[in-house]
């Protein structure tokens, strides 16, 4: 595995993590979009980001307090866990990955989720779009 990465304050216009690597970003602007590289791990906290946030296979991704004005996108990743005090100005994607948490986040799309294979938690959020889940991931209380 690449050294740890961190990155505190400053600004950059796109962000790729590369694969292998641990990238801890605080109070840091990224103007573009931000690629979390095949068994990367991302670490986001108060950072900003102008464009997408995408979550590669096996990746990583822990965002605590973000604001993200487009879209978050994973695919087969890891986990994908974004925080209280987040938001997310797109959509939220996250299709057959091992985890996800989503929790106390403002999402102005939709929150599609489809086949997580471990674990699946949305719960405090508000979805301005639609709710979307697979079947097997339809347990205990729903709320939008």
């Amino acid at each position: 595995m690449s050294a740890p990465v961190r990155w505190d304050g400053g600004s950059k216009d796109n962000l790729l993590v590369p694969k292998n690597a641990i990238c801890t970003l605080k109070d840091t602007q990224i103007k573009g979009n931000i690629t979390v590289s095949p068994n990367a791990t991302l670490y986001a906290f108060n950072a900003r980001v102008g464009g997408t946030v995408m979550v590669s296979k096996n990746a990583t991704l822990n965002a605590f307090n973000v604001h993200v004005n487009g879209d978050i996108e994973a695919k087969d990743a890891s986990q994908v866990s974004v925080f209280p005090g987040s938001f997310v100005g797109g959509s939220v994607r996250i299709l057959r990955s091992g985890a996800a948490e989503i929790d106390g986040v403002e999402i102005g799309g939709d929150l599609l989720i489809q086949q997580t294979k471990r674990s699946l938690k949305a719960a405090k959020s508000v979805i301005t779009g639609a709710l979307s889940a697979s079947p097997e991931q339809r347990t205990g209380d729903h709320h939008q």
